[in-house]
Formats: structure tokens, sequence, C-alpha cells
């Protein structure tokens, strides 16, 4: 099911020297985190990204990563905070479409992308190093 990310190419991505160290095996399982169902209705929403212009990021783009959309499957959900002085207010959600890992930030976005592209769409290997990617 890598076809998802047919656009990613591995050309022009920069690891930092600790990833370049490692000896990282593709075939290494990575445990996949499930995201929590929305069975009792409180306040999630959840929107499909197919067809949503992917937002200009020039970082990602000086590494190779351009997308008019967001690649089929991608979902942001929205989720209330349950508490401390922000309670209520609800905080985007990155669901990626495959193993359903959910990403807190376009910055962790855009990292988990560029490790995608190095590990050739694997999504477990890809949230597993991507933060050796800057």
């Amino acid at each position: 099911r890598l076809a998802t990310y047919d656009s990613l190419n591995s050309d022009n991505i920069r690891m930092s020297p600790s990833t370049k160290k490692r000896n990282l095996d593709p075939s290494t399982k990575v445990p996949s985190k499930s995201v929590p169902s929305n069975d009792d209705n409180s306040g999630i929403e959840n929107h499909s990204l197919d067809e949503e212009f992917f937002p200009t990021n020039p970082s990602l783009q000086s590494r190779g990563i351009s997308f008019t959309y967001w690649p089929k499957g991608w979902v942001l959900q929205k989720r209330p905070r349950l508490s401390g002085t922000m309670a209520g207010k609800k905080e985007p959600y990155w669901i990626s479409p495959i193993h359903k890992f959910r990403l807190r930030s376009m910055k962790e976005v855009g990292r988990f992308f560029m490790a995608l592209q190095h590990y050739h769409g694997d999504e477990q290997l890809a949230k597993k190093h991507m933060k050796d990617f800057k």
C-alpha cells in the first residue's frame, strides 16, 4: 500500500549526524500505535484532507518534498483538551493513512514526510526515525 506516497523520492534529504552513524535496517519491526476510537462522540471532529491544498512549506520544498494536495488518506482530527488552562480548546492532530499515526504539529508532519521519503513510504520506519530528520 505504498501507492499513497508515490510522489516521494530520496533526493535532497538532510539527516542528523546520529542517523548517519547508526545502521538503520529497513526490515526492523516497529509496533504501530492506533488512534483512539471516537465511540463516545466527545467533541472530536474528523476532516478528510483528500483534495485539500497542502500548505506551502519552504523547508520541505528545499528537501524535494512538494505536494499541491495532501496525499490520499490523511485526516485532520480536532480533539478538545480535557484539562489545564486551555481545557475545551480544540487541538489539531494529523492522522497518517496506513498505520493511523497521530502527529501533533505541521513541523512533526514535515519530519514524518522527510522520513517517509527516506524509507520509501514505510510509515513504521518513518515514525520510528522521524526525529533524526531536521
